[in-house]
């Protein structure tokens, strides 16, 4: 089997069929691939759904929500394939987006993670490629202190970075990661469980840079990402009272640094 597609849905049938049916549409000629739907937190039974867009695909239907990382997890111990593809609900291949990050991978051998350029609904770029973050990086994300420290802010963004070539960067975006499993073997197998949600990505790609890999930006294959930043919706004094994805947020923040504590923001160089 040459690729796995995981995909992990939570309580968003709708999204998540809109993402198989992109896959079906995708051009994955000359790819031996498999589908593995996880069912996190599942409330109702979809595999006929699920079925009915792939009739190949896995479904794994999990009650509980065991969070990103977990979910995903789950399908990466079921997957076949020698490259794995994280896939987002919410995201949306174009017909030649899989295939060139697969044909890229299968070449470059200290390659261990592969990520797409990632845009809006509306095709709008977003940012999804970033240094390794400071400790106080969230902080000038969030508040008036942004405008005090817009260098750094620019530096974690990559602003100077050229990205219409294939670039080395520390870390990309979970939405659609094509991963070479013998890579993501050497680091455990998976997502470091600590993380519910958020963190995650980082974490790995750090793990990765630090098992000799190469973690690229790839802007010759393009997805479609209906993020919509839910732990960022309210101000962010307000946001950890009544918002439960931003407490996970921060609570893998401190996670995140405690368990990477005494090492550099540039470990992997």
């Amino acid at each position: 089997m040459d690729l796995s597609i995981i995909v992990v849905n939570y309580q968003d049938t709708k999204k998540t069929l809109t993402c198989l049916k992109s896959i079906v549409q995708s051009d994955l000629s000359g790819i031996e691939y498999e589908v593995i739907v996880v069912d996190n937190g599942a409330i109702e039974n979809i595999e006929d759904q699920v079925k009915l867009a792939i009739p190949t695909a896995k479904y794994i239907y999990n009650k509980k929500n065991s969070g990103m990382g977990a979910g995903n997890n789950i399908g990466i111990k079921k997957a076949k394939g020698k490259y794995i593809m994280i896939l987002n609900h919410d995201t949306r291949l174009e017909t030649e987006a899989a295939k060139n990050m697969y044909d890229f991978i299968k070449k470059k051998k200290k390659v261990g993670l592969v990520a797409p350029e990632l845009v809006y609904p509306d095709f709008e770029h977003q940012d999804s490629c970033f240094r390794f973050p400071t400790f106080w990086l969230p902080f000038y994300r969030r508040t008036f202190m942004g405008k005090l420290f817009k260098s750094q802010l620019d530096a974690f963004l990559l602003k100077k970075t050229d990205k219409h070539m294939p670039v080395e960067v520390d870390w990309v975006m979970g939405s659609c990661l094509l991963i070479r499993k013998s890579a993501l073997e050497k680091v455990g197998n998976g997502f470091d469980e600590r993380f519910w949600m958020y963190f995650e990505d980082i974490d790995l790609c750090r793990q990765l840079w630090q098992a000799g890999y190469k973690v690229i930006y790839f802007s010759s294959a393009r997805v479609i990402h209906d993020h919509g930043r839910g732990s960022a919706q309210k101000p962010w004094f307000i946001a950890p009272l009544t918002n439960r994805l931003a407490r996970a947020h921060i609570i893998s923040w401190l996670k995140y640094f405690w368990k990477w504590r005494g090492q550099t923001t540039d470990s992997r160089r």
